[in-house]
């Protein structure tokens, strides 16, 4: 299975399922992280361990790629399953129709309840405590 990581943070659980993967020795491959945030902590792991990192959706305008590049890139990588792991931003509906159920969402609480703005990290866990 061909694995795009959506991440826009330290990339904490982005790092799990890159560790995860090669303890297990499972036959998953993470080919992309996309990252709205070119200097997060997810990027810089992901050009530590030579994973494909694309920039999108980002208030630098300089260094995005387009939806439909995205989506055309997703393709010739033939990914397989999306996985949102600390996305701070919307996912265009072209990609969510595209990828059909084929995202997951890490996110430690229920959706829409305790989301939107701020809710990241610890914040969402005192919320729902």
């Amino acid at each position: 299975m061909n694995i795009c990581i959506f991440a826009s943070g330290e990339g904490s659980n982005f790092k799990i399922i890159y560790s995860e993967i090669l303890k297990n020795n499972l036959s998953s491959h993470i080919k992309l992280l996309v990252s709205n945030k070119p200097t997060c902590g997810a990027v810089h792991f992901a050009i530590q361990n030579s994973i494909k990192h694309l920039i999108y959706n980002s208030p630098e305008k300089e260094s995005n790629i387009s939806t439909s590049e995205l989506l055309n890139i997703l393709e010739q990588s033939k990914i397989d399953l999306i996985v949102l792991a600390g996305y701070l931003k919307k996912i265009e509906p072209e990609i969510v129709h595209r990828y059909k159920n084929r995202i997951i969402n890490i996110h430690p609480a229920l959706l829409p309840a305790f989301g939107g703005i701020g809710m990241y990290g610890m914040n969402v866990h005192r919320a729902v405590i």
